[in-house]
Protein backbone atom coordinates (compact mmCIF):
# COMPACT_ATOMS: atom_id res chain seq x y z
CA UNK A 1 0.00 0.00 0.00
CA UNK A 2 1.27 3.71 -1.10
CA UNK A 3 2.50 5.66 2.15
CA UNK A 4 0.12 8.68 2.12
CA UNK A 5 1.72 11.82 1.24
CA UNK A 6 2.54 14.71 4.33
CA UNK A 7 0.64 18.05 3.89
CA UNK A 8 1.04 19.49 -0.13
CA UNK A 9 3.02 22.47 0.99
CA UNK A 10 5.83 19.89 2.02
CA UNK A 11 6.38 19.66 -1.62
CA UNK A 12 8.26 22.01 -3.63
CA UNK A 13 10.51 23.24 -0.73
CA UNK A 14 14.00 21.78 -1.76
CA UNK A 15 16.94 23.40 -3.39
CA UNK A 16 15.38 23.91 -7.07
CA UNK A 17 12.18 25.33 -5.89
CA UNK A 18 12.56 26.81 -2.55
CA UNK A 19 13.63 29.67 -0.75
CA UNK A 20 17.11 31.04 -1.86
CA UNK A 21 17.09 29.04 -4.89
CA UNK A 22 19.28 30.49 -8.10
CA UNK A 23 17.02 28.45 -10.83
CA UNK A 24 13.61 30.36 -9.99
CA UNK A 25 12.77 32.79 -12.30
CA UNK A 26 13.01 35.33 -10.34
CA UNK A 27 16.69 34.64 -9.93
CA UNK A 28 17.59 33.64 -13.73
CA UNK A 29 15.79 35.77 -15.59
CA UNK A 30 18.23 39.13 -15.45
CA UNK A 31 21.25 36.77 -16.64
CA UNK A 32 18.24 35.62 -19.39
CA UNK A 33 18.07 39.35 -20.13
CA UNK A 34 21.29 40.02 -20.25
CA UNK A 35 22.18 37.58 -22.81
CA UNK A 36 19.47 38.16 -24.98
CA UNK A 37 20.50 42.24 -24.79
CA UNK A 38 24.20 41.06 -26.05
CA UNK A 39 22.39 39.19 -29.13
CA UNK A 40 20.90 41.97 -30.10
CA UNK A 41 23.68 43.64 -29.96
CA UNK A 42 25.02 41.89 -32.21
CA UNK A 43 21.81 41.38 -34.55
CA UNK A 44 21.99 45.53 -34.61
CA UNK A 45 25.46 45.64 -35.32
CA UNK A 46 25.31 43.70 -38.20
CA UNK A 47 22.25 45.49 -39.46
CA UNK A 48 23.72 48.65 -39.39
CA UNK A 49 27.27 47.21 -41.05
CA UNK A 50 25.29 46.54 -43.73
CA UNK A 51 22.68 49.14 -44.05
CA UNK A 52 19.99 47.12 -44.01
CA UNK A 53 17.74 49.37 -42.75
CA UNK A 54 17.57 52.06 -45.88
CA UNK A 55 14.69 52.96 -48.07
CA UNK A 56 12.46 51.69 -45.82
CA UNK A 57 11.08 55.39 -44.15
CA UNK A 58 11.10 53.78 -40.45
CA UNK A 59 13.22 55.07 -37.67
CA UNK A 60 16.60 53.59 -36.73
CA UNK A 61 15.87 50.07 -34.95
CA UNK A 62 18.70 51.27 -32.59
CA UNK A 63 17.31 54.95 -31.79
CA UNK A 64 13.94 53.08 -31.41
CA UNK A 65 14.89 50.37 -28.66
CA UNK A 66 16.78 52.99 -26.91
CA UNK A 67 13.39 55.35 -25.93
CA UNK A 68 11.19 52.66 -25.16
CA UNK A 69 10.24 52.29 -21.82
CA UNK A 70 12.62 49.83 -19.98
CA UNK A 71 10.04 47.81 -18.84
CA UNK A 72 8.58 47.12 -22.52
CA UNK A 73 12.09 47.01 -23.45
CA UNK A 74 12.67 43.90 -20.83
CA UNK A 75 9.25 42.33 -21.97
CA UNK A 76 10.35 42.62 -25.70
CA UNK A 77 13.86 40.52 -24.82
CA UNK A 78 11.62 37.97 -23.69
CA UNK A 79 9.53 37.40 -26.00
CA UNK A 80 9.00 34.36 -28.57
CA UNK A 81 8.59 35.93 -31.84
CA UNK A 82 11.97 38.98 -31.19
CA UNK A 83 13.69 36.17 -29.80
CA UNK A 84 13.47 34.48 -33.05
CA UNK A 85 14.08 37.38 -34.79
CA UNK A 86 17.32 38.12 -33.13
CA UNK A 87 18.25 34.61 -34.19
CA UNK A 88 17.59 35.15 -37.86
CA UNK A 89 19.16 37.87 -37.89
CA UNK A 90 22.45 36.93 -36.10
CA UNK A 91 22.47 33.45 -38.90
CA UNK A 92 21.89 35.66 -41.81
CA UNK A 93 24.22 38.15 -41.44
CA UNK A 94 27.07 35.63 -40.36
CA UNK A 95 29.76 35.81 -42.58
CA UNK A 96 29.57 32.14 -43.88
CA UNK A 97 26.00 32.54 -44.67
CA UNK A 98 24.32 32.48 -48.34
CA UNK A 99 23.25 36.27 -49.34
CA UNK A 100 19.76 36.29 -48.72
CA UNK A 101 17.77 39.16 -51.04
CA UNK A 102 14.95 39.32 -48.33
CA UNK A 103 16.75 40.25 -45.22
CA UNK A 104 15.81 43.50 -45.77
CA UNK A 105 12.61 42.82 -45.29
CA UNK A 106 13.19 40.40 -42.64
CA UNK A 107 14.55 43.35 -40.48
CA UNK A 108 11.98 45.60 -41.05
CA UNK A 109 9.60 42.76 -40.30
CA UNK A 110 10.61 43.47 -36.26
CA UNK A 111 8.65 47.00 -36.89
CA UNK A 112 5.66 45.19 -36.24
CA UNK A 113 6.36 44.08 -32.62
CA UNK A 114 7.85 47.44 -31.89
CA UNK A 115 5.00 49.38 -32.88
CA UNK A 116 3.19 49.16 -29.62
CA UNK A 117 5.75 50.11 -27.49
CA UNK A 118 6.96 53.08 -29.88
CA UNK A 119 3.94 54.60 -29.87
CA UNK A 120 4.21 55.33 -26.10
CA UNK A 121 7.11 56.86 -26.38
CA UNK A 122 7.21 60.96 -27.30
CA UNK A 123 9.46 59.91 -30.46
CA UNK A 124 6.69 58.94 -32.29
CA UNK A 125 5.37 61.58 -33.02
CA UNK A 126 7.92 62.63 -35.22
CA UNK A 127 7.03 60.80 -38.33
CA UNK A 128 5.14 57.99 -40.10
CA UNK A 129 5.49 54.16 -39.41
CA UNK A 130 5.47 51.72 -42.05
CA UNK A 131 4.14 48.12 -40.92
CA UNK A 132 4.34 44.69 -42.69
CA UNK A 133 0.78 43.18 -44.10
CA UNK A 134 1.30 39.49 -44.16
CA UNK A 135 -0.99 36.58 -45.30
CA UNK A 136 -4.79 36.93 -45.40
CA UNK A 137 -4.10 41.12 -45.39
CA UNK A 138 -3.52 40.99 -41.58
CA UNK A 139 -1.19 43.00 -39.92
CA UNK A 140 -0.50 41.22 -36.49
CA UNK A 141 1.55 43.26 -33.54
CA UNK A 142 2.92 40.05 -31.81
CA UNK A 143 3.61 40.11 -27.94
CA UNK A 144 0.02 42.00 -27.97
CA UNK A 145 -2.17 39.01 -29.49
CA UNK A 146 -3.86 42.52 -31.40
CA UNK A 147 -3.91 41.98 -34.96
CA UNK A 148 -5.77 44.31 -37.63
CA UNK A 149 -7.82 42.55 -40.05
CA UNK A 150 -8.34 42.60 -43.49
CA UNK A 151 -6.14 45.63 -44.47
CA UNK A 152 -5.55 46.91 -47.88
CA UNK A 153 -3.76 45.25 -50.37
CA UNK A 154 -0.30 45.81 -50.43
CA UNK A 155 2.73 44.93 -48.44
CA UNK A 156 2.80 47.74 -46.22
CA UNK A 157 0.72 50.14 -44.28
CA UNK A 158 1.68 53.16 -42.97
CA UNK A 159 0.31 54.68 -39.49
CA UNK A 160 0.68 58.23 -38.67
CA UNK A 161 0.32 59.86 -35.49
CA UNK A 162 -1.69 63.25 -34.84
CA UNK A 163 -2.44 64.98 -32.22
CA UNK A 164 -2.81 61.30 -30.49
CA UNK A 165 -5.03 59.72 -33.06
CA UNK A 166 -3.47 57.09 -35.01
CA UNK A 167 -4.25 56.97 -39.03
CA UNK A 168 -4.20 53.73 -41.00
CA UNK A 169 -3.22 54.32 -44.54
CA UNK A 170 -2.74 51.71 -47.47
CA UNK A 171 0.32 51.83 -49.39
CA UNK A 172 -1.31 53.95 -51.98
CA UNK A 173 -1.99 56.90 -49.71
CA UNK A 174 -5.68 56.07 -48.87
CA UNK A 175 -6.54 56.45 -45.44
CA UNK A 176 -8.56 53.15 -43.87
CA UNK A 177 -9.19 54.36 -40.44
CA UNK A 178 -8.36 55.91 -37.44
CA UNK A 179 -9.01 55.89 -33.58
CA UNK A 180 -7.51 57.63 -30.33
CA UNK A 181 -3.89 56.21 -29.97
CA UNK A 182 -4.92 55.81 -26.25
CA UNK A 183 -7.73 53.44 -27.19
CA UNK A 184 -5.61 51.60 -29.65
CA UNK A 185 -2.65 51.11 -26.70
CA UNK A 186 -5.46 49.65 -24.07
CA UNK A 187 -6.80 47.56 -26.61
CA UNK A 188 -3.38 46.04 -27.30
CA UNK A 189 -2.56 45.48 -23.26
CA UNK A 190 -5.78 43.44 -23.03
CA UNK A 191 -7.57 46.17 -21.08
CA UNK A 192 -10.18 47.25 -23.82
CA UNK A 193 -11.91 44.89 -26.50
CA UNK A 194 -9.82 45.33 -30.00
CA UNK A 195 -11.27 48.26 -32.39
CA UNK A 196 -13.28 48.39 -35.09
CA UNK A 197 -11.36 45.97 -38.00
CA UNK A 198 -8.76 44.64 -35.48
CA UNK A 199 -9.13 41.14 -33.51
CA UNK A 200 -7.23 39.68 -30.80
CA UNK A 201 -5.68 36.72 -28.86
CA UNK A 202 -7.12 35.66 -25.48
CA UNK A 203 -4.70 35.82 -22.57
CA UNK A 204 -4.67 33.43 -19.59
CA UNK A 205 -6.25 34.83 -16.92
CA UNK A 206 -4.76 37.30 -14.51
CA UNK A 207 -1.29 36.81 -16.80
CA UNK A 208 0.85 38.12 -19.85
CA UNK A 209 0.18 34.79 -21.87
CA UNK A 210 -1.53 34.77 -25.25
CA UNK A 211 -3.24 31.31 -26.20
CA UNK A 212 -3.71 31.00 -30.22
CA UNK A 213 -4.97 28.05 -32.03
CA UNK A 214 -7.53 27.65 -34.93
CA UNK A 215 -10.38 28.37 -33.54
CA UNK A 216 -11.99 24.86 -34.15
CA UNK A 217 -9.28 24.24 -30.76
CA UNK A 218 -11.07 25.44 -28.50
CA UNK A 219 -13.79 23.22 -29.04
CA UNK A 220 -11.46 21.30 -26.46
CA UNK A 221 -11.55 24.22 -23.71
CA UNK A 222 -16.12 25.00 -23.78
CA UNK A 223 -16.16 28.38 -23.04
CA UNK A 224 -13.23 29.02 -24.77
CA UNK A 225 -9.77 29.16 -22.48
CA UNK A 226 -11.82 28.47 -19.31
CA UNK A 227 -9.91 25.07 -18.39
CA UNK A 228 -6.82 27.28 -18.78
CA UNK A 229 -7.68 30.00 -16.77
CA UNK A 230 -9.35 27.52 -14.22
CA UNK A 231 -5.72 25.68 -14.11
CA UNK A 232 -3.60 29.33 -13.87
CA UNK A 233 -5.69 29.98 -10.68
CA UNK A 234 -5.82 26.79 -8.73
CA UNK A 235 -2.00 27.09 -9.52
CA UNK A 236 -1.70 30.64 -8.25
CA UNK A 237 -3.41 29.71 -5.23
CA UNK A 238 -2.19 26.16 -4.25
CA UNK A 239 1.22 26.00 -5.48
CA UNK A 240 2.70 30.49 -5.95
CA UNK A 241 6.36 28.87 -7.12
CA UNK A 242 4.65 26.85 -9.82
CA UNK A 243 2.58 29.64 -10.99
CA UNK A 244 5.46 31.72 -11.28
CA UNK A 245 7.40 29.25 -13.60
CA UNK A 246 4.60 29.13 -15.66
CA UNK A 247 4.16 33.12 -15.75
CA UNK A 248 7.91 33.94 -16.15
CA UNK A 249 8.51 31.36 -18.89
CA UNK A 250 5.81 30.70 -20.41
CA UNK A 251 4.52 33.99 -23.42
CA UNK A 252 2.26 31.81 -25.76
CA UNK A 253 0.43 28.33 -25.69
CA UNK A 254 -0.38 27.25 -28.42
CA UNK A 255 -3.85 25.39 -28.50
CA UNK A 256 -3.97 21.85 -30.74
CA UNK A 257 -6.63 19.57 -30.66
CA UNK A 258 -4.70 16.56 -31.10
CA UNK A 259 -6.60 13.87 -28.89
CA UNK A 260 -3.12 12.18 -28.22
CA UNK A 261 -1.03 15.23 -27.90
CA UNK A 262 -0.41 15.93 -24.05
CA UNK A 263 1.82 19.26 -24.63
CA UNK A 264 5.01 19.91 -25.55
CA UNK A 265 8.22 22.31 -26.11
CA UNK A 266 11.05 22.36 -27.93
CA UNK A 267 14.31 24.98 -27.93
CA UNK A 268 13.97 26.66 -31.00
CA UNK A 269 10.76 28.18 -29.75
CA UNK A 270 12.07 29.91 -26.35
CA UNK A 271 8.98 30.88 -24.59
CA UNK A 272 6.05 28.96 -26.60
CA UNK A 273 4.58 26.00 -25.11
CA UNK A 274 1.87 23.72 -27.18
CA UNK A 275 -1.30 22.25 -25.23
CA UNK A 276 -2.90 19.10 -26.75
CA UNK A 277 -6.55 17.72 -26.65
CA UNK A 278 -5.28 14.66 -24.37
CA UNK A 279 -5.59 16.49 -21.23
CA UNK A 280 -8.90 18.67 -20.67
CA UNK A 281 -9.31 18.91 -16.98
CA UNK A 282 -8.09 22.36 -15.23
CA UNK A 283 -5.76 20.04 -12.27
CA UNK A 284 -4.20 17.78 -15.54
CA UNK A 285 -3.76 21.49 -17.78
CA UNK A 286 -1.65 23.14 -14.40
CA UNK A 287 0.69 19.67 -14.30
CA UNK A 288 1.10 20.40 -17.75
CA UNK A 289 2.11 23.83 -18.08
CA UNK A 290 4.45 23.17 -14.84
CA UNK A 291 6.04 20.62 -16.77
CA UNK A 292 6.80 22.43 -20.32
CA UNK A 293 8.23 25.83 -17.89
CA UNK A 294 10.45 23.33 -16.71
CA UNK A 295 11.47 22.26 -20.01
CA UNK A 296 12.01 25.55 -20.91
CA UNK A 297 13.90 26.47 -17.84
CA UNK A 298 16.66 23.79 -18.55
CA UNK A 299 16.41 25.32 -22.14
CA UNK A 300 17.37 28.81 -21.06
CA UNK A 301 19.78 27.62 -18.85
CA UNK A 302 21.81 25.79 -21.15
CA UNK A 303 22.10 28.48 -23.67
CA UNK A 304 23.97 30.23 -20.81
CA UNK A 305 26.16 27.78 -19.53
CA UNK A 306 27.32 23.55 -19.74
CA UNK A 307 25.12 21.54 -17.57
CA UNK A 308 25.83 17.74 -18.45
CA UNK A 309 28.96 16.89 -19.91
CA UNK A 310 28.47 14.37 -23.11
CA UNK A 311 24.79 15.77 -23.76
CA UNK A 312 23.92 13.64 -26.53
CA UNK A 313 25.05 10.45 -25.42
CA UNK A 314 22.37 7.63 -24.89
CA UNK A 315 21.35 6.89 -21.57
CA UNK A 316 18.17 4.58 -20.21
CA UNK A 317 15.29 6.85 -19.67
CA UNK A 318 12.46 5.91 -17.21
CA UNK A 319 10.52 8.33 -19.00
CA UNK A 320 10.07 7.42 -22.88
CA UNK A 321 9.38 4.31 -24.75
CA UNK A 322 12.56 4.23 -26.48
CA UNK A 323 14.81 2.02 -25.18
CA UNK A 324 17.38 5.18 -24.51
CA UNK A 325 17.92 8.34 -24.94
CA UNK A 326 20.80 11.53 -25.21
CA UNK A 327 21.79 12.33 -21.46
CA UNK A 328 20.39 15.86 -21.67
CA UNK A 329 16.76 14.60 -22.11
CA UNK A 330 17.28 12.32 -19.09
CA UNK A 331 17.72 15.21 -17.90
CA UNK A 332 15.14 17.37 -18.98
CA UNK A 333 12.90 14.38 -18.09
CA UNK A 334 13.83 14.54 -14.40
CA UNK A 335 13.43 17.82 -13.73
CA UNK A 336 9.59 18.20 -15.61
CA UNK A 337 8.78 15.23 -14.31
CA UNK A 338 9.30 15.96 -10.80
CA UNK A 339 8.29 19.98 -11.12
CA UNK A 340 4.71 17.79 -12.61
CA UNK A 341 4.77 15.53 -9.36
CA UNK A 342 4.79 18.36 -6.92
CA UNK A 343 2.13 19.68 -8.66
CA UNK A 344 0.42 16.89 -8.36
CA UNK A 345 0.76 16.60 -5.23
CA UNK A 346 -0.07 20.35 -4.40
CA UNK A 347 -2.59 20.80 -6.70
CA UNK A 348 -4.77 16.94 -5.77
CA UNK A 349 -8.15 17.04 -3.98
CA UNK A 350 -8.19 13.29 -3.26
CA UNK A 351 -4.91 12.49 -1.40
CA UNK A 352 -4.93 8.80 -1.22
CA UNK A 353 -5.19 9.39 -5.23
CA UNK A 354 -2.37 11.68 -5.50
CA UNK A 355 -0.31 9.10 -3.27
CA UNK A 356 -0.32 6.14 -5.31
CA UNK A 357 0.96 8.46 -8.28
CA UNK A 358 3.36 9.99 -6.22
CA UNK A 359 4.66 6.63 -5.44
CA UNK A 360 4.84 5.59 -9.18
CA UNK A 361 6.32 8.77 -10.11
CA UNK A 362 9.14 8.20 -6.78
CA UNK A 363 10.28 4.90 -8.76
CA UNK A 364 11.14 7.24 -12.18
CA UNK A 365 12.81 9.44 -10.56
CA UNK A 366 14.72 7.13 -8.48
CA UNK A 367 15.70 5.56 -11.88
CA UNK A 368 16.72 8.65 -13.31
CA UNK A 369 18.54 10.08 -10.69
CA UNK A 370 20.73 6.56 -10.62
CA UNK A 371 21.16 7.06 -14.31
CA UNK A 372 22.70 10.66 -14.45
CA UNK A 373 24.77 9.95 -11.60
CA UNK A 374 26.11 6.93 -13.58
CA UNK A 375 26.21 9.32 -16.49
CA UNK A 376 28.43 11.88 -14.41
CA UNK A 377 30.56 10.07 -13.13
CA UNK A 378 31.69 8.11 -16.05
CA UNK A 379 32.76 11.19 -17.40
CA UNK A 380 34.71 12.15 -13.85
CA UNK A 381 33.05 15.19 -13.49
CA UNK A 382 30.91 16.67 -10.46
CA UNK A 383 27.41 17.36 -10.73
CA UNK A 384 26.78 21.09 -11.93
CA UNK A 385 24.54 22.89 -9.21
CA UNK A 386 21.35 23.13 -11.35
CA UNK A 387 21.57 19.28 -11.41
CA UNK A 388 22.55 19.17 -7.78
CA UNK A 389 19.58 21.14 -7.01
CA UNK A 390 17.23 18.84 -8.58
CA UNK A 391 18.74 15.67 -6.86
CA UNK A 392 18.37 18.02 -3.95
CA UNK A 393 14.75 18.49 -4.81
CA UNK A 394 14.12 14.80 -5.45
CA UNK A 395 15.41 14.21 -1.79
CA UNK A 396 13.05 16.48 -0.51
CA UNK A 397 10.40 15.11 -2.44
CA UNK A 398 10.84 11.77 -1.56
CA UNK A 399 10.63 12.94 2.32
CA UNK A 400 7.23 14.57 1.76
CA UNK A 401 5.44 11.16 -0.13
CA UNK A 402 7.18 8.80 2.13
CA UNK A 403 9.14 7.09 -0.60
CA UNK A 404 12.50 5.29 -0.58
CA UNK A 405 15.55 6.59 -1.34
CA UNK A 406 17.00 5.29 -5.01
CA UNK A 407 19.78 2.44 -4.25
CA UNK A 408 23.65 3.67 -5.30
CA UNK A 409 25.92 1.36 -7.42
Amino acid sequence: MSPAPSDPAAFGTGPLFGPGSPYVPAALLPRIRARENARLDVALTAIARRDLERGWGNPSLGDALAVLDPTDRERLLLLPDFRRWVARVIRATHPHSEPDAALPVQVQAVWNQLAVPWLKTPASERGNLWLLVFGGGQVPFPGTGLRLTQAPAGRRIRIFLDRDYLYFHAENGVMFGDMPRADFLAAAAGAAPPPSGFAAEPRLAGTDIEVTAARAAYTMLQPPSTALDDAIRRLSARWPGGHGLVTALIRRIQVDPHPELNSKSVSELPGVMILGGHVRDPAGIAELLVHEAMHLLIYELARLEAILPALEEPRHSPFSRAESRPAYMVLHGAASFLAQAIATARLADDRAVAAAALARECERLASAESELRAHIDAHGTAPHPFVEAVFGEMAAFRRAAGCAAPQKG
